[in-house]
């Protein structure tokens, strides 16, 4: 424990991220912060860091770091709840935004990367392939009205081959080779009807 540290009421040592880290990270302020157990003057194990921004962690720490299970609560109710190493998102998580989207799936490197879904509302969403945080491989998107796409993706956009399916049953083969974007205002593209 931190020599700083004192006993809060609820019998668990508090310290200021100041005391455990001298060497505040940019953009650290002097009013962050933590409440669990510190080792070499850093925070080391489970407990709650609350930033003079509002935002909050609460979980595994090591050496400083968000490390292990935890769920990190932005001030304006963004929120992540999954694996951290480093600091950083990584394995799985879900990430949900205060607009109701949520995404759920893995994360290398802070990024979306692997499998997942993310949903932005009724019947709208993503789901297949992520690489650095862009929609890439294979897919599946469908706009709120019950279009989907299914095929390659691209640098986040539709790269086909492909099939769009209507909701009233009508498919088309989408075989640009061009990048389309797959916004959620609904860009579709074209392509041929099968």
């Amino acid at each position: 424990m931190c020599m700083c540290a004192r006993l809060s009421r609820r019998g668990r040592f508090f310290v200021t991220r100041a005391c455990c880290a001298p060497e505040r990270m940019a953009g650290e302020k002097s009013d962050d912060k933590w409440e669990g157990p510190c080792k070499n003057k850093k925070p080391d194990g489970k407990g709650v860091f609350t930033a003079a921004s509002g935002d909050v962690y609460k979980g595994e720490m090591k050496d400083g770091q968000r490390s292990g299970a935890g769920t990190y609560t932005w001030s304006n109710g963004e929120q992540y709840v999954g694996d951290w190493k480093a600091d950083q998102r990584v394995g799985e998580g879900v990430h949900t935004w205060p607009s109701g989207a949520t995404y759920t799936g893995s994360f290398a490197a802070n990024k979306r990367h692997g499998r997942g879904k993310i949903v932005w509302g009724d019947d709208h969403f993503y789901e297949g392939d992520w690489a650095n945080g862009e929609r890439s491989g294979t897919g599946t998107f469908q706009w709120p009205d019950g279009e989907k796409y299914v095929g390659g993706f691209k640098s986040g956009g539709r790269s086909g081959p492909g099939v769009n399916e209507r909701p009233d049953g009508q498919r088309y083969v989408v075989s640009s080779l061009s990048v389309c974007p797959v916004c959620p205002l609904g860009c579709r593209g074209s392509g041929f009807r099968v």
